[in-house]
């Protein structure tokens, strides 16, 4: 936990926006009013959203496939606003990039990086 906390003094939290849509945006747009956020992805299947978002983030990585942006890099959080509908698809998703982003399952897998 100490080294985590070191590494964010002076640094930014690397974000992925998943659901570009008005909620997402919304959402994303009042994150950003944090200096230390940093949109680095955005992700949306609906092709107007997602060049909304592009526009609004042209430093960001353009996705089409909510896990190649959970699986970048240079992600380090995630931001989602997506229908309901999609929940049960994705959660094997969530779990394989809640262990990565966690470290893995000695700083506590899933839970521990809740």
């Amino acid at each position: 936990m100490h080294r985590q906390a070191e590494e964010a003094k002076g640094g930014k939290a690397k974000l992925a926006l998943i659901g570009t849509g008005s909620r997402g945006m919304y959402h994303v747009n009042n994150l950003m009013q944090i200096p230390q956020a940093e949109v680095v992805a955005v992700c949306d299947i609906y092709p107007p959203h997602l060049e909304n978002a592009a526009k609004q983030y042209p430093q960001a990585k353009v996705y089409t496939n909510y896990l190649d942006a959970i699986h970048d890099p240079n992600v380090e959080g995630v931001l989602t606003r997506h229908p309901r509908s999609c929940h049960a698809g994705c959660s094997s998703g969530w779990e394989a990039c809640l262990l990565r982003k966690s470290d893995g399952p000695d700083n506590g897998g899933v839970q521990g990086g809740l």
